[in-house]
């Protein structure tokens, strides 16, 4: 039992290695911009329904340190067509 405990960390590991050129190409694709070659979302995130996690983080002394989680909402796009949205 002792052994399979200390097997999983290395399992999990070796198949994170392996997944993560599979996910490069598909970062580089969806989330860099082809004309700068920055990071740029806006289209991934405009082409996308759902919440989105922001997280929060307080650094003020007066009200004391903390943080929290917001959830934005992203929907439908409706798309200007000539007097009506």
């Amino acid at each position: 039992m002792k052994n399979m405990m200390k097997t999983y960390p290395f399992l999990f590991i070796t198949l994170f290695l392996l997944a993560t050129p599979l996910s490069a190409d598909w970062f580089t694709d969806k989330l860099i911009d082809p004309q700068d070659g920055y990071l740029d979302a806006s289209n991934w995130l405009a082409t996308r329904t759902g919440f989105l996690p922001v997280p929060i983080i307080i650094t003020e002394p007066a009200v004391g340190y903390g943080g929290g989680l917001a959830l934005a909402f992203f929907g439908a796009v409706y798309r200007y067509r000539g007097g009506c949205w």
